[in-house]
């Protein structure tokens, strides 16, 4: 993630603040949470990219973090998403819950990227193109979450 954007835009602690609130409120509620603050959120597929295995958003967790995310969905069904939305000078700001609610377990997820850097994931999303997000270790192809509702992850205008 673009560090000197975390810190020069105000949005981005208040994400992170709504998300770390909302893991905290559900292990309040008995479930396991799996929280962290990605090292980068790439828009996926970049302008440029000849291949196309992804669309959505590529998440790059640290190798520790990574091994709890693994281990939850080889353990649990996540088919449920909560999404709180921020726009602001051309970037989207999430605070995203991933959930498994029969097994109680969610990871929690501050994200951003540039709507600028995203023009092509919204065109293969109006085109008909499922929509997901990606959780990945700094090597490795990482575990994939599917999502039903991408309208949620994307800017109001696009």
């Amino acid at each position: 993630m673009d560090d000197q954007l975390a810190q020069t835009d105000e949005v981005w602690p208040a994400v992170v603040e709504e998300s770390q609130t909302l893991a905290a409120e559900y292990e309040e509620a008995g479930w396991d949470v799996i929280t962290t603050t990605p090292g980068d959120v790439v828009p996926v597929p970049q302008p440029g990219d000849s291949e196309v295995s992804h669309v959505g958003l590529d998440v790059l967790v640290g190798g520790d973090v990574y091994e709890q995310v693994e281990e939850a969905v080889e353990t649990a069904d996540f088919d449920a998403i909560e999404v709180f939305r921020e726009e602001s000078n051309g970037i989207v700001y999430l605070a995203v819950v991933l959930k498994a609610p029969e097994a109680k377990r969610a990871i929690c997820l501050p994200l951003y990227y540039r709507v600028a850097e995203a023009e092509r994931l919204f065109s293969l999303v109006d085109e008909g193109e499922a929509m997901g997000t990606r959780i990945r270790p700094l090597s490795g192809s990482g575990v994939s979450f599917a999502h039903d509702e991408p309208e949620l992850l994307l800017p109001d205008a696009r």
